[in-house]
């Protein structure tokens, strides 16, 4: 890969691998850190969690209330800030937002300064770390936003000049958010009587990266596609009160996925958007670790026959996700990255009727057993199986989860993968 994708991620043409430097395995940095802390996550999500980051700097936690999504993500804001205060904003959506006011703030007229909010801050501060880093030859120090009940308010209002934003980012460049129509910066109140400077326009910078949660019910709205297009969605719906109160929760009864180097600061850094170099590394890295071809086309092909397909842009980052996971990993891991992908990915955005999702989710149900489109399109044979089947599929979190959806559209005629 050449150097335009991940900060310092190649691919290496002689070995036939992913590259990432600086990677010197340190075991158990991060999963300990969590650990010590008292919090109990599966490694599997920990692992998802960062590497969903590094592929894109905007993650969806979605899950019943109480499992640990806000926590997982203010954990990792101080395991990367290594104790340094200021590095991250923590946000309570409120239900009232209409537009991007309540994450950047707005001009006031009357007393002619800019109200800032957290999430602005945040943004200068990692703006400037950005410039300084730039000048010195050096990676700049990451900032967090963590939105918390993302969805009490529609995220298409308040949030999508800043998605959009966002997705415009490439060599360091892209397109501003429109912060005021004043000529220069204008002055707004920061932290410890030390006034801010808020510019009229201003990029996301590179190492922002952002966090929302999510719990679905009747006070909440749906996300579009356009949002979960732009995010990797992860779920929080495993509680395991046995181990809790033993002191070790168990794992999901599928294969665990481990960085091949816990300490992942090294990843969050810069991350220009994923590219078809991302792509072509993933194609060269299945060749080499499987000797056939590429599923990511055939998985493409299945679903656009029902015009369920998905955009280069999923492609590229969901390419991304596996060469960071599968820098050294052998061939099986690198299948289990690919269904940790598939799952947050490209699930999330089924929502539907039985006549619409009914045979696509059953063809897309058999697509995960042996990474090959099986031709069986039938939902009740896949809801009349036994959910522990599963376990000998080449993917099976998707197939799981594809099971769950089919057999709720088939008792309800309609299911969401957010639940």
């Amino acid at each position: 890969m050449g150097r335009g994708g991940f900060a310092g991620m190649y691919y290496d043409e002689a070995e036939d691998v992913i590259v990432i430097p600086g990677a010197e395995p340190r075991p158990g940095d991060v999963y300990a850190y969590f650990k010590e802390a008292g919090f109990h996550f599966p490694r599997t999500v920990i692992t998802s969690y960062v590497l969903s980051l590094a592929t894109k700097p905007f993650v969806i936690l979605t899950g019943i209330s109480g499992t640990g999504k806000t926590k997982i993500a203010q954990l990792f804001a101080r395991y990367v800030a290594e104790g340094e205060e200021g590095r991250h904003a923590f946000v309570s959506v409120r239900p009232d937002w209409t537009d991007n006011r309540g994450i950047l703030g707005f001009y006031n007229l009357l007393t002619q300064q800019y109200q800032p909010t957290e999430v602005l801050r945040v943004l200068l501060c990692a703006h400037e770390e950005l410039a300084r880093a730039r000048e010195e030859g050096r990676t700049p120090r990451p900032y967090f936003v963590i939105l918390d009940e993302m969805n009490l308010a529609k995220v298409e209002q308040y949030f999508s000049d800043f998605l959009s934003c966002m997705e415009s980012r490439l060599g360091g460049r892209g397109e501003p958010l429109c912060l005021h129509d004043q000529p220069g910066a204008v002055p707004g109140p920061g932290h410890e009587g030390a006034d801010l400077r808020v510019p009229p326009r201003l990029v996301i910078p590179e190492n922002l990266y952002v966090t929302g949660t999510v719990n679905v019910d009747e006070t909440t709205y749906m996300f579009s596609p356009k949002v979960l297009d732009r995010a990797n969605v992860i779920e929080f719906n495993e509680v395991d009160l046995r181990g809790y109160v033993e002191g070790g929760l168990r794992e999901e009864p599928f294969p665990v996925v481990e960085f091949f180097d816990p300490d992942v600061r090294r990843l969050v850094g810069t991350a220009e958007p994923a590219t078809r170099a991302d792509y072509e590394a993933f194609e060269r890295l299945w060749r080499h670790r499987h000797g056939g071809p590429n599923p990511l086309p055939a998985l493409h092909d299945l679903l656009a026959s029902d015009h369920l397909h998905f955009g280069y842009r999923v492609a590229n980052e969901m390419a991304r996700f596996v060469c960071l996971g599968g820098g050294t990993t052998t061939d099986e891991e690198l299948v289990n990255l690919l269904d940790l992908q598939v799952l947050q990915k490209i699930l999330p955005r089924f929502h539907g009727t039985l006549q619409r999702l009914g045979r696509p989710l059953a063809r897309l149900f058999w697509f995960c057993e042996k990474l090959a489109d099986a031709g069986r399109t039938d939902p009740a044979e896949v809801a009349e199986m036994e959910p522990g089947a599963v376990r000998g599929f080449r993917l099976p979190r998707s197939a799981a989860k594809l099971h769950r959806m089919v057999r709720i559209l088939c008792e309800q005629r309609y299911v969401s993968a957010i639940e």
